[in-house]
């Protein structure tokens, strides 16, 4: 997947807690981080959503 950094929101260039406070959640726009945060520190499952943006164009 390729990722054009210059065009998204510069909040996403800040500390995580920015977006969480603003979105609810986390957003990182590097899919190796989706297995990493599938569970919590104590191997609890999180719900972890990922999204590939060329699929919404198809629709």
């Amino acid at each position: 997947m390729n990722i054009d950094y210059n065009l998204l929101d510069p909040i996403f260039d800040e500390d995580l807690s920015v977006q969480k406070e603003r979105f609810g959640g986390e957003l990182l726009a590097d899919p190796t981080f989706q297995g990493f945060f599938q569970t919590d520190r104590d191997g609890n499952p999180r719900g972890i959503v990922a999204i590939d943006p060329r699929e919404l164009l198809e629709q």
